[in-house]
Parts: structure tokens; sequence; C-alpha cells
């Protein structure tokens, strides 16, 4: 192993971390060395915070740096263990590469679109998956339905919340992950739970708490105000990771303004007795800020746009599940989602009639965009009585469902104890019932959609 890096004596070098733990735990294991403390002269900088799949670099100096995404680092890391090799390494052999982006099947919305509309009007079966809730780590998602399941989603979810509070180095292992299950033929669909711009009580989740009336609504859409200039980073959190997602050839379904006719999030139309609701024009003021924002300041093209209200359950939902719907041209896709408590709330009536038929009469695709138990079914289930609702029961709603000539594009469960597939059990029912389709066939699946 190497002795000196620019004259320096190899040994007092330490190492400073803006990677995933495991990454840099592994380093040190490697090299000997030891994580540095806060005066440390000669460091080794481990960087994987980019959003950028491919290139990485070896900057040799007083400081060296090896830098690239959570999935190139590894190249920068073998080409470092490389030059240890020699007797003394110095800025001369600092070096620059790139990695390949996995190829993806579908390439731009309109291929996935296409995918979408196939399944709705074509295919009796449905693409299935989960959420990822606040998880940075799509993996580990993706590995838990697998084990669970058998086979892997075909969809999943990300949540970008998780963008406002974890470290950079984590966007990027999402990022790369999420990649590598599109080039798998996986279908990504993302959305946002945006944090109230009025603050909320300590110990309250980021995007609760109430927002006020539709004077209050206004000012977060009035340029320049306190409030909008907050909730614009939130949007471009998003953006920033969406078009890094975009430059990797990744498409994904969006779904800004989710459960909006409840009035359980900051930005839902009910804002209490205090506050009253929020007016429909409000509601689609801000959707097409969103749309106008995305679309013309990120020049995001590789969006569909979700339109994803929130079913009747026994929840504060408080006006239609169409009440807050922008118009056709700015959306691609409709659904719902849906905590049931046992019933078939599917078919509920909801204000304007019943929640699917409502929806379908928009002419667009639907899907179930969250999916899980609520009410006594979550408590049964919390209370240690594990057959009360098992994925043979989703599995006997989309059976009602296809028999009563419903169609649905796609069902994605909620993750950990409102709904996902290994805390309700036997998830090796969803694929044994012919409904559901696995990862391994989306490849296939996809190729003779596109070719059609």
């Amino acid at each position: 192993m190497t002795k000196k890096i620019c004259g320096v004596d190899f040994e007092k070098f330490a190492v400073k971390a803006l990677c995933i733990e495991d990454v840099a735990k592994a380093f040190c294991e490697k090299t000997g060395l030891k994580m540095a403390e806060e005066e440390a002269e000669n460091l080794i900088i481990l960087d994987a915070e980019s959003l950028e799949y491919c290139p990485y670099a070896v900057e040799i100096g007083k400081n060296i740096k090896i830098s690239g995404s959570y999935r190139s680092i590894f190249t920068a890391l073998e080409a470092f263990y490389a030059l240890l090799e020699k007797e003394e390494i110095n800025e001369k052999d600092s070096l620059t590469g790139k990695i390949e982006i996995p190829e993806i099947p579908y390439k731009s919305r309109e291929d996935l679109l296409k995918i979408v509309d196939y399944m709705y009007e074509k295919d009796e079966r449905v693409l299935f998956g989960q959420h990822m809730a606040g998880s940075t780590n799509p993996k580990a998602t993706i590995d838990e339905y697998t084990n669970s399941v058998g086979v892997g989603p075909s969809i999943i979810d990300f949540d970008m919340l998780t963008l406002r509070i974890k470290p950079r180095c984590e966007w990027s292992r999402s990022l790369c992950q999420l990649v590598e299950f599109a080039a798998e033929g996986g279908i990504i669909t993302t959305m946002h739970h945006w944090a109230n711009p009025n603050g909320v009580p300590e110990g309250t989740a980021s995007f609760r708490g109430k927002l006020g009336d539709n004077a209050a609504w206004l000012d977060v859409l009035t340029p320049g105000t306190k409030n909008n200039l907050f909730w614009v980073e939130e949007l471009d959190r998003g953006g920033e990771f969406m078009k890094a997602l975009w430059n990797c050839g990744v498409t994904v379904m969006w779904r800004p303004l989710h459960e909006a006719n409840g009035n359980w999030f900051w930005f839902c139309q009910g804002q209490g007795e205090e506050y009253g609701s929020i007016t429909m024009e409000n509601m689609v003021k801000m959707w097409k800020y969103v749309h106008d924002y995305y679309t013309n300041h990120w020049g995001l093209d590789n969006l569909v746009w979700s339109y994803g209200p929130n079913v009747s359950n026994g929840l504060g939902v408080v006006t239609s599940v169409a009440s807050y719907y922008p118009g056709d041209e700015y959306v691609d896709v409709v659904g719902f989602d849906w905590y049931t408590n046992g019933r078939y709330e599917f078919d509920c009536e909801n204000y304007e009639g019943k929640c699917h038929d409502r929806l379908v009469e928009l002419g667009k695709p639907f899907g179930i965009m969250e999916w899980g138990i609520n009410g006594e079914i979550r408590d049964q289930k919390s209370a240690g009585n594990e057959d009360y609702f098992t994925c043979e029961d989703y599995c006997k709603i989309l059976d009602r469902m296809k028999s009563e000539g419903k169609k649905v594009a796609f069902c994605e469960v909620y993750s950990g104890i409102y709904g996902s597939v290994k805390y309700v059990g036997k998830g090796e029912a969803l694929y044994k019932n012919g409904w559901v389709v696995a990862l391994h066939e989306m490849p296939e699946l996809i190729k003779k959609i596109l070719s059609e």
C-alpha cells in the first residue's frame, strides 16, 4: 500500500464521509484509516452526494476527494484502491470517469401513458406494488415486498418529503436505486407531503396543521410572500430530484395535492370550523401553479400528472372526489387513496355519486394510488389478530372489482401498519391469484405494449 500522498504519510489521513455510512465503514476497514476528528488536517473526503448517475472522480491533493453518485462512487473507490498500489501518489494521479446509465425500457411520458392506458383498457391484471413512505432506500422497500410476495413489485411510490430532512447522499441513493428499478421495467410514482409554511406544533408531522382561510391560501400562491418562498423551496427540492431522474431517462407518475378533499394536511380543502373550506377555484389555482412551475421553471416534461383524492372511509373527507379536478389538460391519470374499514368503499357514495364512477367519468385511466387498512381492521391487526385482514383480502377485493367490470390499471398498498404486504401477511396470495403483474414480467410486457 502507498506510503505517501503528496508528501504526507498515508496513515496521517482521516476520512470525512459525505456518503452512506456503510460506504465509509467499508472504506475504513479496507484502508485502516479512521474517521476524521473535527480539526483533522489531511482528509480523504468520500462524497457520494451527486445526482448525476454516471460521473466519478478521484482528486489528489493535500486533501483527497473521491466523488460520484451512490452508484458511481464504487467505481471511484476501486480506482483509488488501484492507486494505493503505487509507492507514492501525487496530483498527477487524479482521474475522472463515467459509468453507464442502465437502459430504461420506456423512454418518455408518452410511453408511460401508453403502458398505463394499456393496463387500464386491455389487460385484466394490475400493476401492483408498495409505497416507500418516508424511506430513502427503494431497494429496502422492493426487497421487503419481494420477500413477502415471492416476486418483485411492478410499481413503487417515492415520497419526496424525505428530501427536506435527509442528507444529499440519501437523495443520491434514492435516485440511483429508482433508476435501476426503472431499468428492470418498474414503474415509479411520486408524491410530496409538503411541509406547512405556517409551521406545526412540536411533535407533529411537518405536513399537518392548518393553513387558514382562502386569503391564507392565496398568500401561499402570491410570489414573494414569506409563505410562498417557503413553499417554493419545497417545490424546488422535488423539482431538482425529478429533473435528475429525467436526466437519467426516467419518466414518473407525479401526484400533487394528494387527498386534498380531506381535512388532515395543510393543503387539504377542509380547514376546520374556524376557516371553513378552501374553494374549488383556489384549489385549482394551486394545482395550476405547481403544473406551470414544474413545466416552465424546471422544464419537466417527464411527468405523468396524476389526480388522487381520498375515498370516503370514515375519515374527514369534506368534499367530492372531483372537487379540485383542474381540467383535462392538467391531468393524465385519476385515482384515489383508499384505507378500508372493511367495507367496499371503492363504490361508496361521496357527495356527487359513487367514488370510482365519478372519477372514471373524467375519462382518464384509473388506479388505486394508496391502498391500506383503517379503523377496526388496523385496530385488530395492532391487537395481534394476524388473520383479521391479509393479502388474501386484497385479492378478494380485486376479484370483486373485476367481476363487476371495474377497470383498474394499478394498485399501491401503503407501508408499515397502514397496509404493507409484510404487515398484513400472506403476501404470496397476491401473485397466485393471477391479477398481479410482477417485476420480472415487466420487460416483455412493456416491449409488447410499445410495439402495438
